[in-house]
């Protein structure tokens, strides 16, 4: 009997892990392993090679840039108990401050061209990008060991305390870097109803409305996310709770990604962003970008349900999303999807524990081991 051969479309658009096999449109794929699905045509994943090395065998578990004042920027990664910086051209200099950090999954926010660190173990530090070490943050109010993140709002520094529904706010472009500055509380227990602890804190352009509006948000351990308008927390005339949802439980600290002028929640249900909880119901908004891969996460969560790797990056020169997979303790695989077509696919490294942090520095993504 004579074999027929055929021809069938690319993955263009990327994996499909919901839809039947017998009903599934050609161009999506069961399983697409290094392989994007970008405009045009899908190409194969660039490889990568070594930037640099710490000289010690210590895995790298924090990756994020500093963006200098003078345009510049400079790499900052973190061991269990060394924090270095990483320049353009791929000198490393140890940074440590005069005490040794014990942990090495740092949250991080930049404020006025400093890097600030929070990790719930150590003292929350601080660097400038030219001094010669990390220094201790000096506000006072908390214990700074117990702030594990951090986030910068309408000019002002706000940091989440540790296994509570508080969260400290400096004053107005205080940068706790000098004298005794005091932080001010705000607890959000008297806010949530699902009960757990305050994970997080950002902010979020609603662009739906008439008129943007800058937002203050609180996301909870149960997946309970409140929206605030006004200037700060501190100020009683503008101040004020707007909205309120209930999503997936977060799977981590710092497990989301800002994309462009959204914000994207990696839940055990999904992802789900904050820009389609405005436009439509919780349910809607979980299927409104990951409908096709959030079986995936799902079932990934079940094995890893709270862990520091649950994070992401957004590549935007490469127009793509980078979501991190744990898939064992000291490394994973990236869940990326393109902006333009609006299609999934995973990305593998040589070993996966090449893949145990990662950011864009360079407009390029990096990758720490």
């Amino acid at each position: 009997m004579a074999f027929q051969g055929f021809t069938t479309s690319p993955p263009y658009g990327g994996l499909d892990l919901v839809s039947p096999i017998d009903n599934m449109e050609p161009q999506y794929a069961l399983e697409l392993v290094n392989v994007f699905p970008g405009n045009n045509a899908p190409t194969v994943r660039l490889g990568y090679q070594q930037f640099a090395t710490i000289g010690i065998t210590d895995a790298i578990k924090f990756m994020a840039p500093l963006f200098k004042a003078d345009g510049t920027s400079v790499l900052v990664v973190a061991t269990t108990t060394k924090l270095y910086s990483i320049t353009s051209g791929g000198v490393v200099t140890d940074r440590t401050g005069t005490t040794t950090p014990t942990s090495g999954e740092w949250q991080s926010v930049i404020y006025n061209n400093r890097i600030y660190l929070c990790n719930g173990a150590d003292n929350a530090q601080v660097w400038d990008g030219s001094a010669a070490t990390f220094s201790n943050i000096t506000f006072t109010g908390v214990s700074p060991a117990l702030l594990i993140n951090v986030h910068a709002h309408k000019e002002r520094l706000y940091f989440v305390e540790e296994n509570s529904c508080k969260f400290w706010y400096g004053g107005l472009q205080v940068t706790g870097t000098g004298g005794t500055p005091a932080l001010t509380a705000f607890d959000l227990s008297y806010v949530f109803t699902r009960g757990g602890s305050l994970l997080a804190v950002g902010s979020f352009s609603n662009t739906t409305s008439t008129t943007s509006q800058e937002y203050f948000w609180g996301i909870s351990s149960e997946g309970e996310v409140v929206f605030y308008n006004g200037t700060y927390a501190g100020d009683a005339t503008s101040w004020g709770l707007v909205a309120r949802y209930i999503i997936g439980r977060p799977l981590g600290y710092r497990s989301y990604v800002r994309v462009n002028n959204d914000v994207w929640f990696i839940t055990e249900q999904g992802i789900v962003p904050l820009s389609s909880l405005f436009q439509s119901d919780p349910e809607q908004a979980l299927n409104s970008v990951g409908y096709r891969i959030n079986p995936l996460v799902s079932e990934t969560s079940a094995l890893f349900p709270f862990d520091h790797q649950w994070t992401g990056f957004f590549w935007p020169q490469g127009r793509r999303v980078y979501i991190h997979l744990p898939t064992s303790g000291s490394g994973g695989k990236y869940l990326v999807y393109a902006i333009d077509t609006k299609g999934w696919t995973t990305f593998q490294l040589a070993s996966d524990q090449h893949a145990l942090s990662g950011c864009v520095f360079n407009k390029l993504p990096f990758y720490g081991s």
